[in-house]
């Protein structure tokens, strides 16, 4: 007499893309800080547009502001300051 809870399954799934979507922007925040501590404009944009879906614009309030605006002039030097 077993009793089984429907949609069980499917919050499931969604928990579990919920937390490879955290796990995916947590390795695109170590992937930015560790590009920026080496000095590596590319790749801290390519990390950065990770982190933004693509984009690479961030918002005005967001702590990642500053950071975006110097890597999208091309400053390391400014966007490891800002960091």
């Amino acid at each position: 007499m077993g009793m089984r809870i429907q949609g069980s399954e499917s919050a499931s799934s969604t928990q579990n893309v919920s937390i490879a979507n955290w796990q995916q922007r947590q390795q695109s925040f170590k992937d930015l800080f560790s590009s920026l501590q080496s000095g590596d404009l590319t790749s801290a944009q390519k990390a950065l547009q990770g982190l933004t879906g693509g984009s690479g614009t961030v918002n005005s309030n967001s702590p990642l502001a500053p950071i975006a605006q110097a890597l999208q002039a091309g400053d390391i030097a400014g966007a490891q300051k800002a960091a």
